[in-house]
């Protein structure tokens, strides 16, 4: 090999080099300071058996995953009320994890203020890092602000004559997760959703006879990072990939896994934009549109 070949070579794989390293940058201070500020907001269609006329249509605000105290989380949360308020859904069902230290209970307080009541109201249960910080003091923040507690019991929402029941359950880390007694006074025809911070209850916990239709869940934030076109080297749940994010089937009802709003150590997101979805409740097969009856 002449000089010349030897040092066009070698300029070459300096030039590679130099790419790569800026390539890297770019994608360390995306992940960074760029996606986990960049919400997402997508309505997905949700196929629900046998739903009633008066609640197809019906849109779920699903927010999950805020860990305020996190950094960028008091940003993030400026924005998730705007989305908030704008969305116009029906119900907000918030789905754990809303801070990460005890000193940001009030920050979260103050924004949880600005959010308006939508028609049905506001509801929640609790993820393993608000237990993890103060679970009691969170719990009287959500009733200060009238969003309901839902940890392993039920309410209807009435809707045109008609209901749905929506309930709830304890986390599967640091509490009690209890679905009979969530759907104990649901009536047996009623369209049944349930919410648990961990979407693994969904293989643990739920049964033929507990007729859940839908779960909202959280925990995984998408695995945080995910490699292009491949899989998240990291989400946590027993069952890997599966519930990393999205609506998946599990053994005896559907579960939606929400990305989440917020991250944990390390504070980085990566091909995995954080997300405040709305759930719209369509027919078994049938997508009529939004508001459809």
């Amino acid at each position: 090999m002449d000089n010349a070949s030897t040092l066009s070579r070698r300029v070459f794989l300096k030039g590679t080099l130099a790419a790569a390293a800026v390539v890297g940058a770019g994608c360390a201070i995306d992940g960074v300071f760029g996606e986990p500020n960049w919400i997402e907001c997508p309505e997905v269609p949700v196929a629900v058996p046998s739903l009633l006329k008066a609640f197809v249509g019906y849109r779920i605000l699903h927010v999950t995953d805020i860990h305020m105290g996190t950094p960028g989380s008091e940003d993030r949360l400026h924005r998730l009320v705007e989305i908030c308020n704008r969305t116009g859904c029906d119900l907000i069902a918030f789905t754990g994890d809303f801070v990460s230290f005890k000193k940001s209970i009030g920050g979260l307080s103050e924004a949880l203020s600005q959010i308006k009541r939508p028609p049905n109201g506001m509801v929640a249960v609790l993820g393993n890092h608000d237990h993890w910080t103060d679970h009691n003091a969170l719990r009287k923040t959500l009733e200060r602000h009238g969003i309901e507690d839902l940890t392993n019991r039920g309410l209807p929402i009435e809707r045109a004559g008609s209901a749905l029941w929506i309930c709830g359950t304890g986390d599967l880390w640091e509490d009690r997760v209890d679905v009979s007694t969530a759907v104990k006074d649901a009536p047996p025809d009623i369209t049944r959703i349930l919410l648990s911070h961990n979407p693994d209850v969904a293989e643990t916990h739920v049964f033929p006879e507990h007729r859940i239709s839908l779960q909202l869940s959280g925990h995984t934030h998408g695995g945080q990072v995910k490699i292009p076109f491949g899989p998240a080297p990291l989400v946590p749940s027993a069952y890997g990939q599966k519930y990393r994010a999205g609506l998946v089937k599990a053994p005896h009802t559907q579960v939606f896994v929400s990305k989440g709003v917020g991250v944990i150590s390390p504070p980085v997101r990566f091909n995995c934009r954080p997300e405040v979805p709305i759930l719209r409740l369509v027919s078994c097969g049938i997508d009529r549109g939004p508001g459809a009856l």
